[in-house]
């Protein structure tokens, strides 16, 4: 079943410096639908030009079947638009995204129940199918771009050296809220992860200040703003409290039942699993829209 997904992987992997100049190490991932081509193209375009990397790395277009009647004209927007150079990156990559089985309409929380299930298949797609994907396999590290993500000024830095170097395994550029009716129970959720793994996890490290019971049905929590996010997905795929976070998340089907973002469910997988002062990196010094919401300009110390 066909589903809207705003969304542009640009996945940009790397598995060593050395292994940078290889296809094999990084890609830029697009996940596209029709209704975003014009869009897709104008961000692709900023892209590669302020990203001005060298070499270009793969540029992985994910499209399920809604976007195979227009597959060709969308390709010959790009070829007319796009230089020679930046074309040759480009892999397109038809998934299948499947409904859950096992809910229905009715099981959904009500305030968020239109969202069911193409935007609740989208957040799946990136939280957790999107590192298992025999195309994403081969690779160490990504960085999502939605379709509507405009880089506007130059990108001071290869990121994916900087996060190799640095041993680095997430980076973001802002941090967000999001709204309390879209995470319903999510706190209970994080609450009891980290105490079924008191010692283990990273929340005591990284002071991660949970509501108390009675603040927590108004609570709007914070949230990666994930159209902009650097990702290690070797250390994500085998780190044992980063895959169990994972697990328990699809496990409980709130991401279907009470649309739980990726964007905070990525909040609190890096905050209880990863060290934030050591592991995640804050990019900045560029400035960048997210074109159905702000338009940020950060500067910092990188």
């Amino acid at each position: 079943m066909s589903f809207i997904i705003h969304g542009i992987l640009l996945l940009l992997l790397f598995l060593t410096p050395t292994a940078a100049r290889s296809s094999h190490c990084c890609a830029i991932m697009y996940t596209i639908h029709p209704a975003e081509v014009d869009n897709l193209i104008q961000s692709l375009n900023r892209t590669f030009t302020f990203f001005n990397w060298r070499p270009l790395y793969p540029t992985l277009l994910f499209y399920d079947a809604k976007l195979l009647g227009q597959l060709d004209l969308v390709q010959g927007k790009l070829k007319s638009i796009l230089k020679p150079d930046w074309l040759e990156t480009l892999r397109w990559i038809e998934v299948n995204w499947k409904p859950p089985t096992d809910i229905k309409k009715e099981d959904v929380y009500e305030p968020v129940r239109h969202w069911f299930p193409d935007y609740s298949l989208m957040i799946k797609f990136w939280f957790s199918d999107v590192l298992h994907l025999n195309a994403t396999k081969r690779f160490s590290y990504y960085l999502r771009l939605d379709t509507d993500s405009m880089v506007h000024s130059e990108f001071p830095v290869d990121p994916f050296q900087l996060m190799i170097r640095k041993g680095y395994a997430y980076g973001y550029y802002t941090l967000y809220t999001d709204e309390a009716f879209v995470t319903v129970g999510l706190i209970d959720f994080v609450e009891s992860f980290v105490n079924d793994f008191n010692g283990r996890s990273k929340a005591a490290l990284n002071k991660l200040q949970l509501p108390p019971l009675e603040a927590r049905k108004d609570y709007g929590p914070p949230m990666m703003y994930t159209n902009f996010e650097l990702l290690n997905m070797r250390r994500f795929r085998r780190d044992p409290l980063l895959k169990e976070f994972e697990r328990r998340v699809l496990e409980s089907k709130r991401i279907h039942t009470n649309r739980w973002g990726d964007s905070p469910l990525r909040y609190y997988q890096v905050m209880t699993g990863l060290d934030w002062n050591k592991e995640v990196l804050h990019f900045c010094n560029f400035s960048y829209a997210h074109l159905h919401h702000n338009f940020f300009r950060q500067s910092c110390g990188h």
